[in-house]
């Protein structure tokens, strides 16, 4: 940020601009009950203050002023700095600002610093150009010997000014604080949840593993498959009821559906004709693929019919699991930096870790690939509807229509 010391841009109240601001802050509650008159009698002892935007007009911390800012013109916001201990230090940057409020036209800055001397607690920069009045507590004091009865008036006015301000500040604290302990619950049930659905996942796994031991054919294995799915699926419902977790946390919701479906539809349409571009390419330019057509799929297969429906009705299960169960519980499980892509890649990593038993580990890669692509979808929206769009949508051309396991 720049320093206030190199920005700020000052001079005496001239004598010449009292009418032209008189409305601008005749009307102002720091001028509540006083005549006219008084007011005039008053503004030659505050000072004008213009500042260009970016600018800083006081730092937190800063005890060298204590003055009271009336704000005539422009926005301002007000910056804390996060001060961290060395725990958090480890991962999260020591220099963060947060704007944690915005000020505008008839807003007071430094009211405590000018009523208590204290330091400035917290950064005040200008947003777009800003004009102030600005008064020092001295100043003030002349006042008060001057003319007492428009000192008092003043001050009552600042004190009930600040009264209003803490009663709102108390508020909002409250309504901050009850949120916090209401992530802070979400959390804790959302790490406990987590471990049972490891648990889960480890005799998922190994059910699935003894299954494609057996001497059963493709249909039997994946129907087999696609019911202990199901019964996770289910079992992990009620595990978010017992625990009672909101289900949106887990990606069942229709809140913002509609821009979730388009974005699902603009991306899965790219990716869709890159694999038909690439197919086709590989067709046209390698010999041990110059056999293959470039659309292969056979409706009056029973198998084909068979595996289309089950695929259809198994991969909205799979991103539940995946991106609304693994995704989201590791999005509220882990803290620190890129959040997001920790739990896409870390979600990712244990969903496909179930499907190495076959294609000789082949799958496993073969999921974890375009599960970093519905991993990143999912959590632009936290929703299941424009993730399982597009993993129906891809699957099906790819699995159904172009056939891609023909080329490996």
């Amino acid at each position: 940020m720049t320093r206030k010391s190199e920005v700020n841009i000052t001079h005496t109240f001239p004598e010449t601009d009292v009418l032209s601001l008189w409305s601008s802050i005749s009307g102002h509650l720091l001028f509540r009950d006083l005549r006219e008159d008084a007011i005039h009698k008053l503004l030659p002892y505050f000072r004008f203050i213009s500042l260009q935007p970016g600018k800083i007009l006081i730092d937190e911390g800063d005890n060298t002023s204590n003055e009271l800012f009336i704000i005539l013109k422009g926005n301002f916001d007000v910056v804390k700095k996060a001060y961290l201990d060395d725990a958090d230090k480890e991962v999260l940057d020591n220099n963060r600002h947060f704007t944690v409020a915005k000020l505008g036209p008839g807003d007071l800055i430094g009211e405590l610093s000018f009523l208590k001397g204290r330091p400035r607690a917290a950064t005040i920069k200008c947003i777009t150009r800003g004009e102030l009045l600005a008064l020092d507590p001295k100043k003030m004091e002349q006042a008060k010997i001057t003319d007492p009865e428009a000192y008092g008036a003043i001050m009552k006015n600042l004190s009930g000014y600040v009264a209003g301000r803490l009663e709102l500040t108390t508020s909002n604290e409250a309504r901050a604080l009850k949120t916090e302990l209401q992530n802070s619950i979400l959390k804790a049930k959302s790490n406990l949840f987590f471990s049972y659905v490891i648990g889960l996942l480890c005799i998922y796994n190994l059910m699935v593993g003894k299954i494609a031991q057996l001497s059963l054919d493709t249909d039997k294995v994946s129907m087999i498959s696609a019911l202990i799915i199901l019964a996770f699926a289910m079992g992990l419902i009620f595990m978010i009821r017992q625990n009672k977790l909101p289900i949106h946390v887990m990606g069942l919701t229709l809140r913002n559906w509609k821009p979730a479906v388009i974005e699902s539809l603009v991306w899965s349409l790219t990716i869709i004709a890159l694999m038909v571009g690439v197919k086709w390419l590989l067709i046209n330019s390698l010999p041990q693929y110059s056999n293959l057509p470039l659309i292969d799929f056979d409706v009056s297969s029973r198998s084909f019919v068979f595996n289309f429906l089950l695929y259809t009705l198994h991969s909205p299960i799979q991103e539940f699991v995946a991106r609304g169960v693994l995704q989201g519980s590791l999005q509220h499980f882990f803290s620190g930096k890129n959040v997001a892509l920790r739990a896409i890649i870390v979600s990712n990593a244990l969903f496909s870790a179930t499907h190495v038993h076959l294609l000789n580990g082949l799958l496993g890669v073969i999921v974890f690939v375009p599960g970093l692509f519905w991993g990143w979808l999912y959590s632009r929206h936290n929703s299941l509807v424009g993730v399982s769009v597009s993993h129906l949508l891809i699957g099906w051309t790819g699995l159904f229509f172009l056939n891609i396991e023909s080329l490996f």
